[in-house]
């Protein structure tokens, strides 16, 4: 059925559609015949036009500018906090660290659990009684590890004196201070009454505590005071909470100190491998070289 509803409406549309098309044309002549009649008002129509046109350019490009700043604003927050992890580590260690280290990889800081078990039995190798095992697991950290050789200028950068001996090639022997204070931490271990017996017997095939009493107290007390001034220079600032056990067994019924506590510690194993991975197969030889100092007493 014919919609004659529809066809006025369209009919209208028509209509004002050209109504406008009309009206556009009329104001075109209309500032024809002005800026014929009048030039100096048309140039200023003119004008206004390439003012509003220049403005709409300049707003164009302040938006352009603001999303290529934004854009690159973002690009630069994103590389940061990427990279936030790895400066803030490097910076700990130059910081923290009296001379530059040798170690020439990227120090990275981790968080580890320490396994702080007390009365429980615990799973750790490092705690359990001597044995092969035992042992090969301690030389294992890196407590038998042999000295890198540093040249001239790492040697100096190390805070090596030119005083310190050197190989027939001019290198550096030195070894890591980390090392020896696991050797020392062994040492006490070994000391112990418990395990004294088995370090002490001469044909222990590891390495023994020594020849006399005199030696093996001036070796232990050595490590012992040495490690404490570690712990002194660089104190752990944490702290343990406690809970409360009812444990029959280890007749236990009240507050007990919980030493399973989170650390912020050196990615530790990048460091034994590198460490392992340099230092010098061969035996080392060192000899008196013109200059060298000769002490009168052991330091």
């Amino acid at each position: 059925m014919y919609d004659s509803s529809k066809n006025k409406a369209t009919q209208i549309a028509t209509v004002t559609s050209c109504k406008s098309t009309e009206m556009d044309m009329q104001r075109e002549r209309d500032e024809s015949s002005i800026e014929e009649s009048d030039p100096f008002l048309g140039s200023s129509i003119l004008a206004k036009e390439q003012t509003r046109s220049h403005r709409r350019q300049n707003i164009l490009l302040y938006c352009l500018i603001s999303l290529l700043g934004v854009s690159l604003g973002s690009h630069i927050l994103t590389y940061l906090y990427i990279h936030r992890a790895s400066y803030l580590d490097a910076m700990c260690v130059r910081h923290t660290q009296e001379n530059p280290t040798p170690i020439d990889i990227p120090i990275h800081y981790r968080s580890v659990l320490y396994d702080g078990t007390f009365l429980a039995n615990s799973t750790s190798a490092f705690r359990l009684p001597p044995s092969p095992e035992v042992d090969e697991a301690w030389e294992g950290l890196g407590t038998t590890s042999k000295p890198l050789l540093l040249s001239k200028s790492q040697a100096e950068r190390a805070g090596i004196s030119s005083d310190h001996l050197k190989t027939p090639s001019g290198d550096f022997p030195v070894l890591f201070e980390f090392n020896h204070h696991l050797h020392c931490l062994n040492l006490i271990r070994k000391s112990l009454y418990f395990n004294y017996n088995y370090y002490s017997d001469p044909d222990y095939p590891g390495h023994h505590l020594g020849k006399d009493e005199e030696t093996i107290a001036k070796h232990v007390t050595h490590c012992v005071d040495m490690l404490r001034q570690v712990i002194q220079c660089k104190p752990d600032l944490g702290v343990f909470g406690q809970y409360w056990v009812k444990d029959p067994a280890q007749g236990i019924d009240g507050s007990f100190v919980d030493f399973n506590t989170n650390h912020k510690c050196i990615d530790w194993e990048p460091v034994r491998e590198w460490v392992h991975a340099h230092q010098s197969l061969e035996d080392m030889v060192v000899e008196l070289q013109e200059g060298d100092k000769i002490l009168d007493i052991a330091p």
